[in-house]
């Protein structure tokens, strides 16, 4: 039985202020369930074909809850503590049906029900003393954060050969991740003159991320260990940076140039079979550059150059194996290492237009391939590996606005090109991406608002991916009572339910077709009531370890 979509969010927070305390508290919960599709057909030249559909319904419960308090010192430091935590459970039902067309046909059919529980919390220091009328400053930030990620699976497989049936498979998973984070960082910002400053810093990190996965194979009633499938994993990360730029304000005239060091000692160790030691260490120099000048009212232009890192998330690090089916399954790779954007940006305001351009040079991008699989020659195993790519992105943004109409649109156009040996253009030349978005608000007297949002995605191919055409529109209604107060509004996003993510990608003998889809198509219904204008807030809490926690996934 497939559940209805419907997925309900609720949050109440509460600020209190007196004298030198701030106290800020906030509780939100989601609950409800939604249902995501996909479709993987995998051909291997030469050697077999299959045909995956999966269909993945959870039920969930999140709880997310804050609470902070600033203490303002005197009238140039203050400190901020808070804590965060969320709290969630997921109960999870995918069902797959795999075909295998070699020289037999076979088939696999499984239904996989989980559980999932987590439990993530952080605590968050800081402390920032303005040093002098310029401006100067001096900052001091920690944070601990604590996740906690359960797992319990039950799989029921049936196979079939030729149509006949060779019986069924129960399997039994049980995994664990624990993950601690801990960041530190001092920043000091010095003001020479008015409009001549020298910030500096110094950052520190340290990570642990510890897992298990167990499978177990029923055979009547006694439970198989399987060791291809099981794994244990412990894994450290400690990142150590310093930073100083320098800036320089001048009329309409900014300028910008920052240095920064980073090393990274990487270690680890895991069971998982034919996997190496995850051993490693990185220093890396980062420059940047940003020159910006208004030539007039109208018309402004910016110029920079900078170095962006992008660290792999601690899942995709992790070497375990997630089974999908017998065929099918999902592994991490201890081997990826982090991807460095270089880009070049010219970017030019010309009144309300807004015009920019980026190249980039990807170094170790993170891109999915397919793999001979732990199942046999027949197998296959999503992994992630890093490939170099060269980019390069143009858009243009145009907001408009009159009394009774409001209008944003947005056009970018993308080229992606995959350098090295997984790109291949011999069959299919470089396409590039287009995308348009359009937001639109007619107001109808005072009876009512009408918008209308839409988005169009061309497609592509960069020697890996030919991602296929997307759009979507979306309708909403919306009108306000007692005087502004109180506001209600209906919105059918999706309305054609044509939002998806497809396409093909080539990997070497393999060429993979897919499909996923979610309850994109929904309609949702709010009402906001405001009590009057609430007092500016002075409430500071900087999330020092944020780079660290977008990695958990």
């Amino acid at each position: 039985m497939q559940l209805p979509t419907v997925l309900s969010s609720t949050s109440i927070g509460i600020n209190f202020e007196k004298k030198q305390w701030l106290l800020k508290a906030n509780y939100s919960t989601s609950i409800g369930n939604t249902l995501n599709t996909s479709i993987r057909n995998t051909e291997r030249t030469g050697a077999y074909r299959t045909e995956l559909e999966l269909l993945e319904e959870s039920a969930i419960q999140q709880h997310n809850a804050s609470l902070g308090v600033n203490y303002k010192i005197d009238s140039s430091s203050q400190f901020a503590l808070e804590y965060q935590t969320n709290i969630g459970r997921y109960n999870v039902d995918i069902t797959s049906s795999n075909k295998v067309f070699a020289d037999q046909y076979t088939t696999y059919d499984a239904d996989n029900i989980g559980t999932i529980n987590l439990n993530n919390r952080s605590l968050i220091g800081n402390y920032k003393k303005r040093l002098d009328s310029l401006g100067s400053s001096l900052f001091f930030g920690a944070q601990y954060s604590g996740y906690i990620l359960a797992l319990e699976e039950q799989i029921s497989e049936d196979i079939s050969i030729d149509n006949i049936s060779i019986g069924n498979k129960q399997r039994n998973i049980v995994s664990n991740n624990w993950i601690h984070l801990l960041s530190a960082q001092i920043d000091h910002q010095y003001f020479i003159s008015s409009p001549l400053s020298i910030s500096s810093g110094i950052r520190y990190s340290n990570s642990t991320n510890k897992g298990d996965l167990n499978m177990m194979n029923q055979v009547e009633d006694e439970l198989i260990f399987v060791p291809n499938y099981s794994s244990t994993t412990a894994f450290t990360e400690q990142l150590f940076a310093a930073y100083t730029e320098f800036n320089l304000k001048a009329g309409s005239f900014d300028f910008r140039a920052g240095l920064r060091f980073e090393r990274t000692d990487a270690d680890g160790l895991t069971t998982q079979k034919d996997q190496t030691s995850l051993s490693r260490t990185y220093n890396w120099f980062i420059p940047s550059v940003l020159i910006s000048k208004q030539m007039n009212q109208y018309i402004g232009v910016n110029l920079s150059y900078n170095i962006n890192t992008g660290r792999p998330s601690y899942n995709d690090l992790d070497p375990k194996v997630f089974y999908v089916d017998s065929l099918t399954s999902k592994q991490g790779n201890p081997l990826l290492l982090p991807q460095l954007d270089h880009s070049v940006k010219l970017a030019i305001n010309l009144g309300q237009l807004q015009l920019d351009a980026t190249y980039y040079r990807s170094v170790n991008a993170f891109k999915n391939i397919t793999k001979e699989g732990l199942g046999g020659v027949n197998s296959v195993v999503l992994y992630r590996e890093n490939v170099d790519a060269d980019r390069f992105y143009m858009s243009a943004t145009i907001p408009f606005q009159k009394k009774f109409f409001t209008a944003y649109f947005n056009y970018a156009i993308n080229w992606d090109k995959i350098i090295g040996e997984y790109g291949d253009f011999s069959s299919i030349d470089l396409k590039p991406n287009h995308y348009f978005y359009l937001y639109t608000q007619i107001k109808v007297k005072r009876i009512v608002n009408i918008e209308f949002i839409g988005n169009y995605f061309s497609g592509r191919f960069d020697g890996i991916y030919e991602d296929f055409n997307s759009y979507s529109l979306s309708i909403g209604l919306s009108r306000t009572f007692l005087k502004d107060q109180l506001k209600c509004s209906i919105l059918a996003n999706d309305i054609f339910f044509s939002e998806r993510n497809a396409g093909t990608y080539y990997i070497g003998a393999y060429s993979v077709s897919y499909l996923d889809k979610s309850y994109s198509q929904y309609m949702r219904f709010s009402i906001n009531f405001s009590f009057g204008k609430l007092k500016e807030q002075n409430y500071q809490s900087v999330d020092v370890g944020s780079d660290e926690k977008r990695r958990i996934k």
